[in-house]
C-alpha cells in the first residue's frame, strides 16, 4: 500500500528550508517575549495588604513591605494559610 501525501507536505529541500526559518523565527519571537517580560514589574499583596512585595520578571524581588503593624498578623496569616497546589 502506498501512502498518499497531499501536496505541499513532501520532505523535499524546499520544505526542510522553510521549516527552518519557520523555526527560527518562533525562537526569535520567543527570545523578544522573554525580554520584554524580564522588564516588567508585578506587585503582589497578601493578607489584606498586611504584606506587599514587588517582583520583576527575571523572578528577582525588588521590594519587600511588611508594616510593624503587620508583624503581629502574619504568623497567624502563616499558621492559616493553606500551601501553594
Amino acid at each position: 500500500m502506498k501512502a498518499r501525501i497531499p501536496k505541499g507536505f513532501g520532505g523535499g529541500p524546499q520544505n526542510m528550508n522553510a521549516m527552518m526559518r519557520q523555526v527560527q523565527q518562533f525562537q526569535e519571537e520567543r527570545e523578544a517575549l522573554a525580554a520584554e517580560l524580564e522588564e516588567k514589574e508585578y506587585e503582589i499583596a497578601a493578607g489584606g495588604g498586611a504584606v506587599k512585595l514587588k517582583i520583576n520578571g527575571a523572578k528577582t524581588v525588588t521590594e519587600l513591605k511588611i508594616p510593624r503593624s503587620s508583624t503581629r498578623t502574619i504568623p497567624r496569616l502563616l499558621r492559616t494559610s493553606s500551601p501553594p497546589p
